[in-house]
């Protein structure tokens, strides 16, 4: 919706109305958006709070709206209580409003007071960080921080993770270990060209940007930007355009630089991305409305596109309809389709209110109504894994941690019997020793006789039922 009415910003009235109708068009068309709205990252939240700050934001800067900017901070606000990454977004918006302030002499209060109702709004999730931490970013910039149940080890880890995204491998560790930080930022992905070419590198080969970068197909179909903004926002360099349309690609600079230099994971570029929306549908608005062999061939491409781009959407739908029918149930969809749904169910019915979960190989416990520690190696010091000799120390550090059961998902982590980390290797032992004791398993991977195994701490309070 905010992306939608972005344009009537726009001085072009000839355009606008069209501008605002492929602007839709371009957001529902990103393959990442449509997947997005499936699942439960918060990347959208994000979004539409930084789409609001910016339509307020273009109000007080076109037509000087004073009740606009305190509108604009609190959207801005409201994106910093989402996700930290929204701090690089705030802190451009706020550059670029003083710039404004400054140079077209607009009253210095009103910026100020901008900016405290941002820090209102969105500072107590830092503070909150900060008071249980000690860093309010945390796990970020442990380097300057630190920060409680993490290690330089740890964040040094994150941080070759974060950086080996991107067109290009990482020098070798032992070679890494004598390059300054600060150099590390301009080697592999990063190196300084790259950032020119990044834009036709994340369109022809978004595979580089994704997690898993042999699953081509499912790049294209479900993690890609698509092939579409590149080139309408190249041609706006060619023509001349309304000044909220330059805003908005000064505003998005920094923003791409900022990704390019942190982590070249396409779903952390989205919400700065879908600020261009906007953009891409006011260029294609001018070119359909060109008329002619422009206006056919733009409105063919996109139109091809279009039945590309929601494929994944009919997909989901065709998929979904037994149960929105009624041929089904919902709870068979869910099983189906959702690996953790079914040990989701179990574990929020029949174990204890009180119940504290350790997982392993899965970090989806949003699911279980329960309390849930993500317990696999390298997330925290919560468990001292490298310390730990036998079954009975990780039984002190569930007993520590009030844990009552364990879910292992195999297919990432292998079963415990399969001894794949010395985690497992424990669970496994303790197993043995009846310190934990099996009390359900769950398929739904081929692979696997049993994808989940659920256990029971044996002193540990038991399920509330044992269906």
């Amino acid at each position: 919706v905010w992306a939608v009415l972005i344009p009537h910003r726009y001085p072009d009235r000839q355009n606008h109305g069209g501008a605002s109708l492929w602007t839709a068009f371009s957001v529902v068309a990103t393959p990442k958006f449509t997947w997005l709205t499936g699942i439960s990252d918060v990347d959208l939240g994000l979004s539409f709070f930084l789409l609001g700050g910016l339509d307020f934001f273009l109000d007080w800067v076109l037509k000087r709206g004073s009740g606009t900017a305190i509108l604009a901070a609190l959207m801005i606000g409201g994106a910093l209580t989402v996700k930290t990454q929204a701090l690089a977004v705030a802190g451009v918006m706020l550059l670029a409003a003083a710039l404004v302030t400054i140079r077209e002499k607009r009253n210095a209060r009103q910026f100020a007071l901008a900016a405290l109702v941002t820090l209102i709004v969105g500072g107590p999730w830092y503070l909150k960080s900060y008071l249980l931490t000690g860093n309010p970013v945390y796990p970020f910039a442990y380097e300057v921080f630190g920060g409680k149940l993490w290690s330089y080890e740890q964040a040094h880890a994150y941080e070759a993770h974060q950086l080996a995204f991107g067109y290009g491998a990482m020098p070798p560790e032992a070679e890494l270990q004598h390059v300054p930080a600060w150099r590390k930022r301009f080697v592999g992905p990063r190196e300084p060209y790259k950032w020119l070419i990044g834009p036709i590198l994340l369109t022809v080969r978004p595979w580089e940007f994704a997690v898993d970068r042999s699953r081509v197909h499912q790049t294209l179909l479900i993690h890609w930007i698509g092939p579409l903004y590149l080139p309408l926002i190249l041609l706006l360099l060619f023509w001349d355009r309304p000044r909220a349309v330059s805003i908005i690609l000064w505003l998005f600079l920094p923003l791409w630089v900022w990704w390019f230099y942190s982590m070249q994971y396409a779903r952390y570029l989205l919400p700065s991305l879908i600020l261009l929306a906007p953009v891409a549908g006011y260029s294609l608005s001018r070119l359909l409305a060109r008329r002619g062999i422009v206006a056919t061939a733009t409105g063919t491409i996109a139109g091809l596109w279009a039945l590309f781009a929601l494929l994944p959407l009919y997909l989901s739908f065709a998929m979904a309809w037994p149960a929105i029918s009624g041929q089904t149930t919902w709870d068979q969809y869910l099983t189906r389709v959702l690996d953790v749904y079914e040990p989701s169910e179990y574990i929020s019915t029949y174990l204890a209110d009180d119940a504290i979960i350790a997982t392993y190989g899965e970090p989806r416990g949003y699911y279980f109504q329960r309390a849930v520690i993500w317990a696999d190696p390298g997330h925290s010091l919560l468990f001292p894994y490298a310390t730990m000799q036998n079954a009975e120390d990780l039984m002190a550090a569930y007993h520590r941690l009030g844990i009552t059961h364990v879910l292992v998902n195999r297919l990432h982590v292998g079963g415990p019997a399969e001894k794949k980390s010395q985690p497992l290797e424990l669970v496994h032992e303790a197993t043995e020793a009846g310190l934990l004791r099996a009390v359900a398993s769950f398929t739904y991977h081929p692979r696997y006789v049993h994808q989940y195994l659920l256990l029971r701490v044996s002193d540990a309070a038991p399920a509330e039922a044992d269906p």
